[in-house]
């Protein structure tokens, strides 16, 4: 296939991709669109935000009542070991072991009182979230268009996409990069057609006649003298 025309091909896919893309952005806004969604949404945010620092505070919890277990039978373990005679540091041991027999007795009161508002935030999260669920699915049904065509949309797309692999086995892969690298600059319109009246698709300008016959006729890739496109005669 000619070159120019592979690469027009090319763009018109791609344009379709970028047009699938705009409108099932679009669709999902609509879709989140809705005070009583954004409103359980809101109600789910709280929850969250009150559950995490109650989990983080359990951690710590955790992580000292570790400690002090740690501690405690490192303690113990020298106190019945032998290796220590001096009875004032034996008396200091057995002190040590005692305070904390009861920091950890503290620790673990605060950790059952924390899990258990863990557990009473996690209810409340849960509960955010399944009404959150509720609300979007009422939502939904009320969208049953908007859904339709999302889904023809989705449809659309992987069409398109198939076509693209199938486009580009079309274009050396010279042409590609130079393709690839002009859509950015020319708002992803890098090909414009040569009209019948030798001007340009895209700025509108006539083309000389010795450029405009080049075109028709020749394989080689010929820029608009203006906007500086890629033109094509199709």
């Amino acid at each position: 296939m000619n070159q120019g025309k592979a690469l027009y091909k090319l763009q018109e896919i791609d344009l379709g991709l970028i047009r699938c893309d705009k409108r099932l952005q679009a669709i999902e806004a609509q879709l989140a669109d809705n005070d009583a969604v954004k409103a359980a949404q809101v109600t789910v945010d709280i929850a969250e935000e009150e559950l995490k620092p109650l989990q983080k505070n359990l951690r710590d919890l955790e992580l000292q009542v570790q400690s002090t277990r740690s501690k405690r039978n490192n303690t113990e373990t020298r106190l019945y070991s032998g290796s220590v005679t001096n009875p004032k540091e034996l008396q200091d041991m057995q002190n040590e072991i005692e305070s904390l027999k009861k920091w950890h007795a503290e620790l673990e009161d605060r950790m059952l009182e924390v899990m258990l508002g863990v557990e009473e935030a996690e209810s409340v999260l849960n509960d955010a979230q399944d009404t959150l669920a509720q609300v979007m699915e009422a939502a939904a049904t009320e969208n049953q268009d908007l859904l339709s065509e999302k889904q023809a949309l989705i449809s659309e797309v992987s069409h398109l996409q198939e076509k693209r692999i199938a486009a580009i086995a079309a274009v050396d892969e010279t042409n590609l990069k130079l393709y690839d690298t002009m859509r950015p600059q020319k708002a992803n319109q890098p090909i414009a057609k040569l009209n019948s009246d030798d001007t340009c698709s895209a700025c509108g300008i006539r083309q000389m006649g010795v450029v405009t016959q080049e075109i028709r006729r020749s394989e080689e890739l010929i820029y608009c003298r203006n906007c500086k496109r890629l033109l094509v005669a199709l």
